[in-house]
């Protein structure tokens, strides 16, 4: 955000007059604070950047002393007043995850990833209503699981995974996982014989067969 200070002064001669100030102790420059000010009318803008002012969870105080010149160099009184500028937690950012598919017996595994913009904010990952037999692992973002026959066939919904700062922010991200059909080989079950085999058997003479078989 932008602060803006407007000075206000008054000559008895009515001469033209111009601003002055100073800030202590003062603004970083750069990466820091942003002063913009304009001598002619006294307004001051100030615009605090997030990474070099300020560390997460503080705040920064600064002292501003105004006054004002006249044409001849005659010097107004100074006023002073405090700015305290406190600190803006920005939110980490997940890379997004989206739905995943599985199968039976086949491993699954995947790593949340997420960013924050403040550099000092520790990441730590969290994950909620996951399958039966899954883990996750809080540090690294890592999860593993590897579905079962008893889960084919099957949609995991409302799986939630979080990304949460060490100063209170978070990102969230709530995927499905599909467990597909398993291919099982089929599996003969009967031979049945429609003709009455004799032995030996004569060259150019039928056999009939009915083979019967299933597939999960």
């Amino acid at each position: 955000d932008t602060l803006r200070i407007s000075f206000e002064a008054a000559d008895p001669e009515g001469e033209v007059f111009t601003y002055g100030y100073s800030v202590l102790p003062l603004f970083p420059k750069g990466s820091g604070v942003t002063e913009v000010f304009d001598p002619a009318t006294g307004i001051l803008s100030i615009t605090p950047d997030y990474d070099t002012i300020i560390h997460p969870g503080k705040k920064s105080d600064f002292t501003v002393t105004a006054w004002a010149t006249d044409a001849r160099g005659a010097k107004s009184n100074e006023v002073t007043f405090p700015i305290t500028i406190e600190d803006t937690n920005r939110l980490p950012a997940l890379t997004p995850i989206g739905n995943k598919s599985a199968t039976v017996g086949v491993p699954l595994e995947f790593t949340v990833v997420a960013t924050d913009p403040d550099a000092e904010d520790i990441l730590r990952y969290e994950a909620q209503f996951m399958p039966s037999g899954a883990t996750f692992d809080g540090t690294t973002g890592l999860f593993s699981w590897t579905p079962t026959e008893e889960q084919e066939k099957k949609v995991f919904t409302g799986v939630t995974f979080f990304a949460k700062g060490s100063h209170g922010g978070v990102d969230y991200e709530i995927i499905s996982i599909t467990v597909g059909d398993v291919n099982h080989p089929p599996d003969i079950t009967t031979i049945n014989c429609t003709t009455a085999l004799r032995f030996p058997a004569n060259e150019g003479s039928p056999i009939s067969l009915t083979v019967e078989a299933t597939d999960a």
